[in-house]
């Protein structure tokens, strides 16, 4: 059976159609697949190699920083532990209380926990009772904000008989309660170490 023009022409133009078709989703398809991943591939290891050079070049910056400091204040070592710290601030609080003539009565130190702006440091709350006349009770917590280290003071309760009565008289005396956080470094981690 012969085939008339018009039908040699449909078919024809049929197969081209098909042939058109079965390139694009055998050849063309996959080719532009694989470039748009070969590119995001390229894309993501020079973030990296760019991520990995600044990283370096910080890196080498901060010693560079660190060798200048350490010429200047001498080696850096590691932080105390934890009970040294502690220690330590509690000696100066007992310092404050003494040059503001305040009478503690106790100073207890709580556990530590983690430094929400900056993970390799901790903070300790201390809780402090005392004994003061009314004026001493500020040059204290003055005090106490001079000791390295002390944050802020969270909480400062005063009872008693408050300013009446004068010196000498016994008038004036204040229990004082107050909560202080202590910024420490966690004895568990050496962030000195290199």
């Amino acid at each position: 059976m012969a085939l008339s023009a018009r039908d040699r022409r449909a078919v024809i133009l049929g197969a081209a159609a098909l042939a058109a078709i079965i390139g694009y989703v055998l050849v063309v398809r996959p080719v532009a697949t694989a470039y748009g991943s070969l590119v995001r591939e390229h894309a993501a290891a020079t973030r990296a190699a760019n991520r990995r050079a600044d990283e370096q070049r910080r890196a080498e910056f901060l010693a560079k920083r660190v060798k200048d400091w350490e010429e200047k204040a001498g080696e850096l070592v590691p932080p105390k532990p934890y009970s040294e710290q502690i220690t330590s601030v509690l000696e100066q609080i007992v310092a404050a209380a003494q040059e503001a003539d305040v009478k503690l009565q106790g100073t207890t130190p709580g556990a530590p926990t983690a430094w929400p702006d900056d993970p390799q440091v901790s903070q300790a709350p201390v809780q402090i009772e005392a004994q003061s006349e009314w004026e001493n009770v500020f040059k204290f917590v003055v005090g106490v904000y001079r000791v390295p280290g002390v944050v802020s003071v969270e909480q400062l309760d005063l009872t008693g008989e408050g300013k009446g009565g004068g010196k000498g008289e016994g008038g004036g005396n204040l229990k004082v309660r107050m909560t202080i956080s202590v910024i420490v470094a966690p004895a568990s981690e050496n962030r000195w170490a290199s």
